[in-house]
């Protein structure tokens, strides 16, 4: 009895001991749905590169039975491509009559197979085995509408419609053999009418454009004494073919003489007001333009004149006109344009945009060689409103 009862704690020992393992043992999470449908890819690879359609079939059923709302497990053009390869042409007519846009919306707004190298390694088998793979369709028990579907998907399907105008021509020529083929819903909605993709410079990168700008002016040299600081609004239009830009100014202002002038033996007074007027050309290149920023430096070239701000009634009148100086100049201005509602998407930033511009320039003056007072030249900072049209 004593014997029974030491056999029963033992037994009982040994079965709480077992039992405190098992729950001591680590419990394994599921692996996430995105990492098994790579797994089943990577093995879907392994059987597609060893040429065993039944082996891929079976981890092309299991990516199917993964794929849900969220999750894609075979993108549409893998396993087309696959249908190929193993020529299951009733499963491929099957699929492709039922596909439209909604049903590539659907597929693009799923999470997408990790980055892996399985399209590649279909799409470069097939490439290389295309003439056999349209051997096998005419050749095989397909009627003359299937035929010649199937070898212009297999042809959109490996990118081989590289002439646009030829390719629309045989699609077009297809719908109107067969308009009644349960392939039509596909072809209008995706393979149709591939359009011709002129040169981006031949469409995008010419343009017309208008600003307003204020500017303040300053002058170096013996100016700098003779005037005060002053002021000029510009009227610029410009033209942009690719990089290049030239712009016509034109620009008028004033300001105040800060000394008395003397010329042909005549004195006007200091604190007069005097206009300036102008007309420029300017040859610039565009060294940055994206959606938000546009950077020009260019050369100028024009003629300013320089006069009393006076009336003709005046006594002074006659006076006033030695006073008036012209001089022809070269200079320099770097444009800064800043644009207003652009983004990556719009197409057309570059030749249509509307912002801020902010200009800095000088222009190299030669008012009269024979008046010290005048040696000098203007610099100035614009800003201003630029439109592109």
């Amino acid at each position: 009895m004593r014997g029974t009862s030491l056999l029963t704690l033992v037994i009982l020992l040994l079965v709480s001991g077992l039992h405190a393992q098992t729950d001591s043992l680590p419990k394994l999470k599921p692996k996430p749905k995105s990492v098994l449908i790579g797994e089943a890819r990577k093995e879907l690879k392994t059987a597609f590169m060893a040429d065993d359609p039944a082996w891929a079939a079976l981890w092309v059923d299991s990516l199917t039975r993964m794929e849900d709302s969220r999750y894609a497990g075979l993108i549409w053009d893998e396993r087309w491509l696959l249908y190929y390869w193993e020529e299951s042409y009733g499963n491929l007519f099957e699929e492709v009559a039922q596909f439209d846009l909604d049903e590539l919306r659907k597929v693009a707004q799923k999470t997408q197979p990790r980055g892996d190298s399985l399209f590649e390694t279909i799409d470069q088998t097939l490439f290389e085995r295309r003439y056999n793979l349209f051997s096998n369709l005419q050749n095989g028990f397909l009627n003359a509408e299937e035929k010649a579907f199937s070898s212009l998907l297999l042809e959109y399907l490996l990118r081989m419609n590289k002439d646009a105008l030829d390719w629309n021509r045989r699609v077009a020529a297809f719908v109107k053999l067969y308009p009644d083929s349960r392939f039509v819903k596909f072809i209008g909605s995706t393979m149709q009418e591939i359009p011709v993709i002129e040169p981006p410079a031949k469409k995008t990168e010419k343009s017309g454009g208008l600003s307003l700008m204020f500017s303040s002016i300053n002058w170096t040299g013996e100016l700098e004494r003779t005037m005060r600081p002053g002021f000029a609004f510009t009227l610029g239009f410009d033209g942009m073919k690719r990089r290049r830009v030239f712009a016509i100014d034109l620009f008028f202002g004033g300001m105040k003489s800060n000394r008395l002038l003397l010329e042909n033996k005549y004195f006007w007074p200091k604190d007069y007001p005097f206009s300036i007027f102008g007309i420029e050309a300017q040859w610039g290149y565009n060294i940055l333009n994206t959606n938000k920023l546009r950077i020009q430096p260019a050369l100028i070239g024009g003629g300013m004149a320089m006069l009393p701000n006076i009336s003709e009634d005046d006594p002074d009148a006659t006076i006033a006109e030695s006073f008036t100086y012209t001089s022809a100049y070269l200079g320099a201005v770097l444009h800064i344009d800043l644009k207003f509602g652009t983004t990556d998407s719009d197409k057309d930033w570059k030749r249509h945009y509307h912002g801020l511009r902010v200009s800095l320039g000088t222009r190299w003056l030669n008012f009269r060689h024979d008046n010290s007072a005048l040696q000098g030249n203007m610099l100035y900072l614009a800003v201003g409103y630029a439109f592109k049209v």
